[in-house]
């Protein structure tokens, strides 16, 4: 893909060649290998708003499954602006080992429009591990803008660990004020005691 390219351009060979990662999956992570997976999964959201079947098929059809994990839980969390049934069901046929992917990328979006409907959902998450972590990342991007829904979600973390680091988190971001953050744990009973459950002993 072309810089300045328009979506109705686009085409899977340009997505390819433009997210393609050298060393492949397993050099994710360096800031511009993810900024061009990012880049790479908004021009594909643009592509499926012009020709969702084409964008739909072209992603099904990638070999690279932790690729296509990404992609398709960035376009999922796109589609969670009109239609998150539709999101949700985007993410049926992967592989469960690349679930995690996939979901991060779904809920990401989703927060971004509906918080409480994506808690709603995530809190349905059969698999602990899966459901914890998502809760974690949550409760993470909106700490600073809603401290109150972040701890609220942090008291559904079932792993002690997991819950305390992201409450440690919470609480110190809240420490330039005090008087906010007891007033957020006096109207939260559910935040009240998960604050003050011990952690259990190995």
């Amino acid at each position: 893909m072309v810089e300045g390219l328009r979506a109705k351009a686009i085409s899977g060979d340009d997505l390819t060649n433009f997210y393609r990662v050298q060393n492949g999956p397993d050099s994710f992570g360096t800031t511009a290998e993810n900024n061009q997976l990012k880049q790479s999964a908004a021009a594909l959201a643009q592509w499926a708003g012009n020709d969702p079947a084409a964008a739909h098929a072209w992603l099904a059809a990638q070999p690279d499954e932790p690729l296509k994990a990404f992609l398709t839980g960035e376009l999922a969390g796109s589609l969670t602006r009109n239609s998150p049934a539709s999101a949700v069901a985007l993410l049926a046929d992967l592989p469960v080992e690349q679930l995690p992917v996939a979901v991060a990328g779904l809920t990401s979006g989703w927060m971004q429009q509906d918080a409480a409907a994506c808690a709603a959902w995530v809190a349905k998450i059969e698999d602990p591990a899966l459901r914890d972590s998502c809760q974690q990342n949550m409760a993470r991007s909106i700490m600073a803008s809603d401290p109150a829904l972040a701890l609220r979600l942090s008291t559904q973390i079932t792993n002690d660990e997991g819950r305390q680091e992201i409450q440690n988190q919470i609480t110190q971001g809240l420490s330039w004020n005090p008087a906010g953050l007891e007033k957020i744990i006096a109207a939260d009973p559910a935040v009240q005691a998960s604050l003050s459950r011990k952690p259990v002993a190995n």
